[in-house]
């Protein structure tokens, strides 16, 4: 009796779950179709897609459809925008005018009965001129007008007459506002505003693609451990049916059952609960490469299936040296290209306070020429051009505030700014280097357990068969059996886990050190920092 029970328990143990039921099955007809299931309404269900991808196409889907990156990707040439417009300071400013009118003004009589009692003048003014900002702060301009007047004065020797100028103006600060520095200030805040943009942008690139290519690992560990308890729910669910029978046949007892039921009931519930696991991590890598909106129904009836194996194709571990893998970060990373670039833009705000904080002094100088004849043509070729009607100017300008206060405690807080920003890339250094030298350690530990979860797996492999062989020769028992089957499955799952870690640390270490994309073969997209 012993024996037929050994024999039917490693029966139980050894076959999957209804494969007893179809060997003893002859063929026969074509098994009828299934219908379409239906909802509670009675309308079908929608058809459920499933995307298997392999991690290189999942990252690519991210990259082309992920509604953050798209949100991000306008910063870049809205930065490029403002600088074009920053570089605007040095264009030509043209301006025109004409004016017409009359102007009456009321006139002394020169004797009593004199009905000449206002001056009429009926005028018409015209003008064109450019101006423009120099590099060192000055700014120059030319004007040209030319102005016509009919007057009902007696002494007018033309009537009408015209009246043109020709000027030249300049005024250049000389202490406050001095310098092509100051001048292009605007040029080299809007430049630092599109690094940071684009450094920005990156930086989402990257964290995207970290994140993304850690969730694929995930999802791949979730469904090695749906597809573990599974496996333990089958061979629960096989020693249930050899205890029932066992009891059956005289050599159980219900307790033996109870247990085995019990143990069906648990493993249930470990499979049930490792299946929304799998699901809640298929719908937030689904969100990730695959709009979810109203406009795309289907997008709510997406699987995910990742198409590479934990265990396949491991990368091999770093071979640069720790000190080179750190100095190489402190270059490429984003967050310390940004500190860097937050501190250039306190060193423009330095040299403003500076500079706002002298005294005022302005060089003035201007020159014109004018001419008065019968028409416009002469006015300018006979009596302009003789220029002996030339006026001239040159001058200087001195503003001092009294005290100073607000420009000295306005440069004060810069310096201060700098220097805390300065503090910030130092600290920004610092820990970076320190997670590059901790994700690269735990880099390490990963691999190492691997070998270590390998062989444990290997052992436990060694045991069940051992343990099986001993259940055959009746020097066992079936708890024994399932307790080392438990134990393969712990073994199996850690092994899992460890290779998963490794895979996440891989991508942690390569984000550390600021080289995610080009490591995955990622060309960053336009607008994003190289």
């Amino acid at each position: 009796m012993r024996h037929r029970l050994a024999a039917l328990l490693l029966l139980g143990l050894s076959l999957p779950a209804g494969a007893a039921a179809a060997e003893g099955d002859a063929p026969s007809a074509a098994p009828a179709p299934v219908p379409p299931a239906k909802a509670a309404d009675g309308k079908p269900l929608p058809e459920v897609r499933t995307l298997r991808l392999t991690l290189k196409e999942t990252l690519a889907m991210a990259l082309r459809s992920n509604l953050d990156l798209e949100a991000a990707s306008y910063d870049p040439p809205m930065a490029a925008a403002t600088l074009d417009q920053a570089s605007a300071l040095y264009d030509h400013l043209f301006t025109a005018r004409v004016q017409g009118g009359e102007a009456k003004v009321p006139v002394n009589p020169a004797y009593e009965g004199d009905d000449g009692n206002q001056a009429s003048d009926d005028f018409v003014k015209t003008g064109v001129a450019v101006e423009r900002l120099l590099p060192w702060g000055g700014r120059v301009g030319i004007s040209a007008t030319s102005d016509r007047t009919l007057t009902n004065s007696s002494f007018a020797y033309y009537n009408p007459f015209w009246e043109s100028g020709l000027g030249l103006n300049f005024r250049q600060p000389l202490l406050r506002g001095f310098g092509r520095d100051v001048t292009e200030s605007g040029i080299r805040i809007a430049e630092d505003n599109r690094d940071i943009a684009e450094l920005d942008y990156r930086r989402t690139i990257e964290e995207k693609v970290r994140g993304v290519e850690i969730l694929y690992w995930e999802l791949v560990r979730a469904r090695g451990i749906l597809e573990a308890r599974e496996k333990a729910l089958e061979v629960a669910e096989d020693l249930a049916k050899v205890n029932e029978a066992r009891l059956k046949a005289g050599a159980g007892t219900k307790v033996d059952v109870s247990q085995a039921q019990a143990g069906v009931a648990a493993r249930r519930v470990d499979v049930m609960r490792a299946g929304n696991d799998l699901r809640s991590l298929e719908e937030l890598l689904l969100g990730e490469i695959v709009p979810r909106s109203p406009d795309l129904p289907d997008a709510a009836n997406l699987r995910f299936e990742p198409a590479d194996r934990a265990d396949e194709d491991l990368p091999p571990l770093p071979s640069e040296s720790l000190e080179a893998a750190v100095e190489d970060a402190l270059v490429r990373r984003t967050d310390v290209r940004l500190r860097r670039v937050a501190v250039d833009q306190a060193e423009v705000g330095v040299l403003l306070a500076e500079s706002d904080a002298l005294a005022r002094l302005d060089l003035d100088a201007g020159v014109s020429y004018a001419g008065l004849d019968r028409t416009l043509g002469t006015s300018w070729s006979d009596s302009m051009a003789s220029r002996e009607h030339v006026s001239w100017n040159v001058g200087l300008v001195l503003e001092i505030p009294i005290g100073n206060r607000a420009a000295r405690a306005a440069l004060e807080r810069a310096v201060l700014n700098r220097s805390r920003l300065e503090s910030l890339v130092r600290a920004e250094e610092s820990s970076a280097a320190v997670r590059v030298r901790n994700t690269r350690r735990d880099l390490e530990s990963a691999r190492e357990q691997i070998d270590a979860a390998a062989l444990s797996t290997a052992l436990a492999v060694e045991q069940l068969e051992a343990e099986r062989q001993r259940l055959r020769n009746d020097k066992s028992t079936t708890f024994e059996v399932l307790q080392l089957e438990s134990d393969l499955t712990d073994a199996r799952l850690e092994e899992l886990r460890v290779l998963t870690e490794y895979r996440n640390a891989v991508a942690r270490y390569d984000h550390e050190r600021g080289l995610i994309l080009q490591a995955r073969g990622i060309e960053p997209p336009k607008g994003a920092a190289k």
